[in-house]
């Protein structure tokens, strides 16, 4: 029943990191809207300009998502293992 356990485990591991993403992508959205004001030249000058600033926000989320897909991933080996067996 070691991979009951690990399965829980890892459902729990998506559900604290899809609360971590929606957290990331909020503080994104409150920083996009002050980085507007303080950034000068044209829209699309301020848009780099935000994408720059926000892109440690974006790798963090690109990590989580990945993570997230990992898990799902070896959710689904250890539902082979339990229906198919350890081979």
């Amino acid at each position: 029943m070691d991979e009951l356990k690990e399965k829980e485990t890892n459902v729990e591991l998506i559900m604290g990191a899809r609360k971590e993403l929606a957290d990331l992508r909020m503080k994104k959205a409150k920083m996009k809207a002050s980085l507007w004001e303080e950034a000068t030249g044209t829209v699309d000058q301020k848009k780099d300009y935000i994408r720059g600033e926000t892109a440690e926000i974006d790798r963090e989320i690109a990590y989580k998502e990945a993570n997230i897909e990992y898990l799902y991933n070896k959710i689904d080996i250890i539902g082979d293992k339990l229906v198919f067996g350890d081979e």
